[in-house]
């Protein structure tokens, strides 16, 4: 079966998380419901069983109206570029495959939408949650996981399935860094403080009178990996309780992460390696915030800013 096929290349040729697989392969099924192709009924359900006869009959006009029924139910432009790119991609798969002979996909341009708006919390608001007298006196192994796992996403920028996924393989504390294992298995090297190592080393102490032999880093007080409803609820909680701070998601903090680097100099280069983005322009949507920073020196500093 074609989308058996595609499963199979998203995960052993492009090494895709299973998020990401689960995503292509919801966006794709979604697509041929909405044109009524491909599918067939067994007693309990239907399911999709694509043959080259299905994905050969697909017409551009059919790909535009899908996109025209996701706008107008009111899906965020966001999230149908995402579903064009997967249904793209599963045609250049077809024609890799030798399945078809066009990609009706390609000539559909993807959807313009505003300006992204990077979520971020200045730093002067982090410090306040973490120099607190709460985490100051951490002296149990959920409270020092908690701090560690906020410091790691705002010291580290690391994605949520990033710190999932960090093993106690990947700390090095004698040379400051880190191993990070981010999409597409691409792996980089973070570096860390030195404040951020003697909080991994008092974590790691509290974690082997608990658990031994777990590879994860980061574990539930049963010795369980973390799992991402636990990573939101934390720091949504712990973010929360900054005044007046209204972004409390985990992505927030590598936002802070990147802006804090762009605003104190960092070459935007280097900022892209450190996050494990693939291409430059994935990193670049954090300038705006380095341009309004300078607008407001400008304000404050040039004479002709107040003419």
């Amino acid at each position: 079966m074609l989308i058996d096929s595609f499963h199979k290349y998203l995960k052993n040729e492009r090494r895709y998380s299973p998020n990401t697989i689960s995503a292509y392969i919801s966006d794709v099924t979604q697509f041929f419901s909405f044109i009524n192709v491909g599918f067939i009924q067994t007693k309990e359900e239907k399911i999709l069983d694509l043959q080259q006869s299905n994905v050969n009959v697909i017409t551009i006009p059919q790909v535009r109206n899908w996109i025209y029924a996701l706008s107008a139910e009111g899906l965020a432009n966001k999230s149908i570029n995402r579903k064009r790119i997967s249904l793209n991609s599963f045609y250049k798969f077809l024609i890799r495959a030798e399945q078809v002979n066009y990609n009706p996909v390609k000539s559909i341009p993807a959807v313009k939408g505003p300006k992204r708006v990077i979520d971020f919390i200045p730093a002067a608001n982090i410090n306040q949650l973490l120099d607190s007298e709460e985490y100051k006196v951490a002296d149990d192994f959920i409270s020092v996981r908690d701090r560690l796992i906020l410091e790691l996403c705002y010291g580290a920028g690391l994605r949520r399935a990033e710190l999932i996924e960090l093993q106690v393989t990947n700390i090095d504390l004698a040379q400051l860094q880190i191993k990070v294992l981010g999409k597409r298995s691409k792996q980089r090297i973070v570096p860390i403080t030195k404040t951020l190592v003697e909080l991994i080393s008092t974590y790691l102490t509290y974690r082997a009178n608990l658990i031994q032999n777990a590879k994860n880093l980061f574990l539930t007080p049963k010795g369980d990996p973390l799992y991402p409803v636990l990573v939101d609820r934390l720091i949504n909680r712990e973010l929360g309780k900054i005044n007046n701070n209204t972004v409390t998601n985990p992505h927030s903090l590598r936002h802070s992460y990147a802006t804090e680097l762009l605003n104190n100099g960092a070459d935007i280069n280097a900022i892209k390696e450190l996050l494990g983005h693939s291409s430059l322009a994935a990193t670049q949507v954090y300038t705006h915030t380095n341009i309004a920073r300078l607008k407001e020196i400008y304000k404050l500093s040039h004479p002709k800013s107040k003419e």
